[in-house]
């Protein structure tokens, strides 16, 4: 710093330091008072430098003193030296704070937002892939990197349901969660025996008995009931008989009424109901939309159902589409995409006890 005074001395002419001093006070940035002027803002600035220099001041004082520049500290203050360095030949050299900005501009990291598709089927889409290892599925949107960090595979048909082999190669990928159950469809169709066949190989892969191992080991149940009001009413009266009311429940592609999701929260608190692609078409699905609109965040779970639904722009799903569904409910609830991300996440890691 005594090397940058001497420079600038030497620059402007002046042969002592005290010469320096004066020809800041001619040419200085500041305005002259005949009385010493202090504005408020300035009080707390003040306050630290005293402190700093362990000098007690009481500000209101008629102590205060306006003196001319006596002393190096004063050449040291920014103002007074840039506008010292402005006269000279160097001045052309001197970088501005913006430029020093744009030549080491500030990199921002992107943050990452993880979500869960809760329900989607990996033996089809296996089956359309040709192997059951799934690519890295993520996006940037706005210096965010979106991510699905965790995907819930549902086997509803026995027949697609994989060896112990297949399953310990499936959960190699820690982002894969499965589950396993029959669907609507062939309990309809099924004799007594098969059924009952069906029923002892779940038990097996369970290792306990029927709902009761449910209950005991925690797990939670996907609930698919087709059909109209009174078909769901009989699902939710037969589990209330079977499970405690803290028990957790996965109401995969509900597409009832408001009253109806009512009923389900006051009978199971914990119930999570599975939003699916039907959001995104409001001239097919429009009570659909009307649905969503008068259900709380809390409560929804996000799900493709890939590859069984797919947009009219595609061959068949992937759990890609979630992208659309999270965008679509962010629209609905007036509320970032974060938002949505950060929340329906939240919601199917509590409800499949992922940690």
């Amino acid at each position: 710093m005594n090397g940058l005074l001497d420079v600038i001395s030497k620059e402007l002419g002046c042969d002592t330091l005290q010469d320096l001093c004066y020809l800041g006070d001619k040419n200085c940035v500041y305005s002259k008072h005949s009385e010493p002027i202090f504005e408020e803002k300035d009080f707390k600035l003040l306050s630290i430098c005293n402190a700093t220099n362990e000098y007690v001041f009481e500000f209101g004082s008629k102590n205060v003193i306006v003196q001319p520049p006596y002393s190096i500290p004063f050449l040291l203050h920014w103002r007074i030296l840039a506008s010292l360095i402005q006269q000279t030949e160097m001045g052309e050299n001197i970088v501005s704070i913006e430029q020093i900005k744009s030549l080491r501009p500030v990199i921002e990291e992107n943050k990452t937002l993880h979500l869960t598709d809760s329900h989607f089927h990996l033996d089809m889409l296996s089956k359309k892939l040709g192997t059951n290892s799934l690519p890295p599925l993520s996006w940037t949107r706005s210096n965010t990197d979106y991510r699905i960090s965790y995907l819930i595979s549902n086997y509803c048909y026995p027949r697609n349901w994989p060896s112990s082999k297949l399953r310990s190669e499936i959960r190699k990928d820690k982002r894969i969660k499965l589950t396993f159950g029959i669907h609507t469809r062939i309990v309809e169709l099924e004799n007594t025996s098969k059924l009952n066949g069906s029923i002892s190989d779940l038990e097996r892969m369970l290792k306990a008995n029927r709902v009761v191992a449910v209950v005991k080991r925690d797990l939670p149940l996907v609930i698919h009931c087709r059909g109209d009001e009174r078909t769901d009413v009989m699902c939710l009266n037969a589990l209330i008989r079977l499970l405690p009311k803290h028990f957790k429940l996965h109401r995969h592609c509900f597409n009832g009424d408001e009253m109806l999701y009512r009923k389900w929260k006051m009978s199971f608190s914990n119930c999570k109901f599975g939003i699916s692609l039907f959001i995104l078409n409001d001239r097919k699905y429009p009570k659909f939309r009307s649905l969503v609109c008068n259900m709380e965040l809390k409560d929804i779970v996000l799900e493709t159902d890939a590859m069984y639904l797919h947009s009219e722009l595609e061959e068949f799903g992937s759990p890609f589409m979630i992208k659309g569904i999270c965008e679509k409910l962010a629209n609905i609830f007036l509320c970032s995409v974060e938002e949505i991300a950060t929340i329906t996440t939240k919601n199917a890691t509590d409800v499949y006890n992922i940690i």
